[in-house]
């Protein structure tokens, strides 16, 4: 596969003109720093999930009176009891079934 600039110096000895040329060569890096960007973003995002979800998981352990006595944003109170409670109804299931 050909660089970037190789295939913007090949492209140079036909018939489109040199404008055209500038604009896509010129447009390229800047398209691929902003895929790039996104890619992170999109990592960052990914990451502060898992962390969240991993914390959820580590204090569904604790009861929710003991999660609201260290101060425990709702949210996170609650999650973690989601979590709790689908741990206690799949076991339930299947010992059950």
């Amino acid at each position: 596969m050909q660089s970037h600039a190789m295939h913007c110096a090949a492209r140079a000895g036909t018939t489109v003109p040199a404008s055209t040329i500038d604009a896509i060569c010129s447009a390229a890096p800047r398209r691929i720093n902003g895929i790039a960007g996104q890619w992170s973003a999109w990592w960052d995002r990914f990451a502060a999930r898992r962390a969240r979800k991993l914390t959820a998981v580590a204090l569904s352990e604790l009861s929710t009176d003991l999660l609201q006595d260290i101060g425990a944003p709702a949210s996170l109170r609650s999650e973690s009891a989601v979590i709790r409670e689908s741990r206690h109804n799949r076991r339930a299931f299947w010992l059950w079934s």
